[in-house]
C-alpha cells in the first residue's frame, strides 16, 4: 500500500503562473526574426497557448472505482491500547482505495492555490487517476453522501 501525499501543496500558484509567462516571453524573443517570417501572428499565438496553457484536471465521476483489501495496521501509537512489550504491534484491518479518473494536466494536483485551508487533501496521482486510501481496524461505518441526509449502502461499491 502506497502512502498518501499532500495534494495541492508542492508548488506555489503565483510562481507557476509567473514562470509560464517568463518562459513564453523568452520564446517570443527567440522567434523574432526567425519564425515570424514563416508564420502568422495567429499561428504563433496558438503555438504558444498550446505550449504554455495549464489544463485544470476534470474528474470523471461516472467511473469512480473502489477497492477494498485486508491489511495489517500498526497500532503501536494508539493511546487507547495497552501493550506489555515493545512494538510494533499490528492488528488486522481494512484498506480502501477510491480511484477517480481525470483528464487534464496531472501536475496541477501539485500546485497550491492562492487561498487554502489547513485541511490539506491527501492522496496520490497514478497515471490519469487520483487515488485516496483510507485504512483502519474498524472501517464498518456507512458511507455518507453530501447530497443525502441518510447513510447510503456500501453494498456493490467494494470489490
Amino acid at each position: 500500500m502506497r502512502d498518501n501525499q499532500a495534494l495541492f501543496w508542492e508548488y506555489d500558484w503565483n510562481r507557476v503562473a509567473e514562470g509560464q509567462k517568463v518562459a513564453a516571453n523568452r520564446d517570443v524573443e527567440s522567434y523574432i526574426g526567425t519564425t515570424f517570417s514563416g508564420n502568422s501572428m495567429e499561428e504563433l499565438a496558438d503555438q504558444l497557448c498550446d505550449k504554455y496553457s495549464l489544463t485544470v484536471p476534470e474528474l470523471d465521476l461516472e467511473n469512480i472505482s473502489v477497492k477494498r483489501w485486508e491489511v495489517q495496521i500498526d497500532v503501536s501509537n494508539d493511546r487507547m491500547r495497552y501493550f506489555s512489550g515493545d512494538g510494533p504491534h499490528h492488528r488486522p484491518g481494512t484498506a480502501i482505495d477510491v480511484r477517480i479518473p481525470f483528464s487534464g494536466d496531472k501536475d496541477m494536483f501539485k500546485i497550491k492555490p492562492n487561498t487554502w485551508t489547513t485541511s490539506i487533501p491527501r492522496g496520490r496521482v497514478e497515471g490519469n487517476s487520483v487515488v485516496f486510501t483510507i485504512s483502519g481496524t474498524k472501517l464498518a461505518a456507512p458511507i455518507w453522501s453530501k447530497s443525502r441526509s441518510k447513510p447510503r449502502s456500501t453494498e456493490g461499491l467494494l470489490n
